[in-house]
């Protein structure tokens, strides 16, 4: 029933109440049932249709951009316990999930960059130690040798004895030599201890390394120079038993290494007051460009130096840039064969203020 108000000439005059007592016969046609179900029903299928549609577009999406993600990234993790690193990683719009494939991502690299690394190590520690064993075992077969002579009496003569007894003490040196260098080596490289920095002067550190090689130059006839003003103070901050024996293993490659009557020159100079330069040069055989890049690898040794009579153990150059990297340096080589070697070191000149 519905109300309606009645006016006249704008004057209400009361209500009405109007109710319809028709019956409706619905036809069964199909254009009109139809009809019917659109206009009763019609939204609410649109509705349905439109939820329908965006869940399955939804399910869609989780399914591709993420539930699948999180199936490679559970891959990835298996990978990576086997110790394999050659998977990839999906990239979704998810920000979150595209954050965790860049972890990922980082982790693959390092972790990759780690074992490669290790195994470049493993491989390089076995030819450590059986080069190591090698360089041991040929002074002691030597020394064994004279002994053996001299205890079977082969050396039956004085002057004999005398030249076993030489070769066995030269030999001693050269292992003693060797141990020196195992130890420092070790040292720096693997066991890491803090050096002892405090302010030296340089200066006075080169001046005395090279009044140590001149029994060994005058024996050889080699000029050693030195071009710096020993009065002169450079102050650095350094470990001064380390810088030492850097030096020394240099200055020790020029002079075994120079032929008789050579010459080597040791220069110190400074850069713009921040640095100070040391330079040794040698008039010695000289290095091919080739093995220019691995002088500074362990036991690496050129043809030339690998002759036993010039001595060296391929341990030398290696502790030296360790050092000098230690220091925050630089160590340069400049080179060929026949025509000297030329060592330059940069130190950073510091004060403890």
């Amino acid at each position: 029933m519905e109300e309606y108000m009645v006016y006249s000439n704008g004057k209400l005059l009361g209500l009405a109440y109007v109710q319809d007592n028709r019956t409706f016969e619905m036809k069964h046609t199909p254009n009109r049932w139809i009809s019917y179900v659109i206009n009763e029903w019609g939204g609410a299928f649109i509705w349905l249709s439109i939820f329908v549609l965006m869940l399955v577009i939804s399910v869609r999406f989780i399914k591709r951009k993420i539930l699948f993600p999180l199936k490679e990234f559970r891959k990835a993790t298996d990978s990576v316990s086997k110790q394999n690193f050659n998977f990839n990683v999906p990239h979704t719009p998810v920000k979150e999930i595209n954050q965790l494939s860049e972890a990922i991502v980082i982790m693959q690299e390092t972790l990759k960059a780690s074992l490669d690394k290790q195994n470049e190590m493993e491989k390089e520690r076995k030819i450590f130690i059986s080069s190591i064993i090698h360089d041991l075992r040929t002074p002691l077969f030597s020394i064994r040798g004279c002994l053996e002579g001299i205890k079977k009496g082969v050396a039956n003569t004085p002057e004999k004895i005398n030249k076993y007894v030489d070769i066995s003490y030269k030999k001693a040196n050269i292992l003693n030599e060797l141990i020196n260098d195992l130890h420092t080596f070790t040292t720096v490289n693997y066991i890491e201890p803090t050096p002892k920095f405090k302010e030296i002067n340089i200066i006075n550190t080169v001046d005395i390394t090279i009044k140590g090689f001149y029994p060994a130059a005058v024996t050889k006839e080699i000029s050693l120079q030195s071009n710096y003003n020993d009065e002169e103070v450079i102050i650095i901050i350094g470990d001064q038993y380390l810088l030492s024996r850097a030096l020394e293993n240099i200055l020790g490659n020029a002079i075994r290494y120079t032929p008789n009557k050579g010459e080597v020159r040791v220069a110190v100079t400074t850069l713009n007051r921040e640095y100070c330069k040391i330079i040794i040069k040698d008039t010695g055989i000289g290095i091919s460009p080739s093995e220019i890049p691995h002088i500074f690898t362990p036991l690496y040794r050129g043809e030339k130096s690998r002759n036993r009579k010039t001595g060296g153990n391929g341990l030398g150059l290696s502790i030296a840039k360790q050092i000098i990297d230690q220091h925050r340096g630089v160590i340069k080589v400049y080179s060929n064969d026949g025509e000297g070697t030329t060592f330059e070191i940069v130190l950073p000149i510091e004060t403890t203020s």
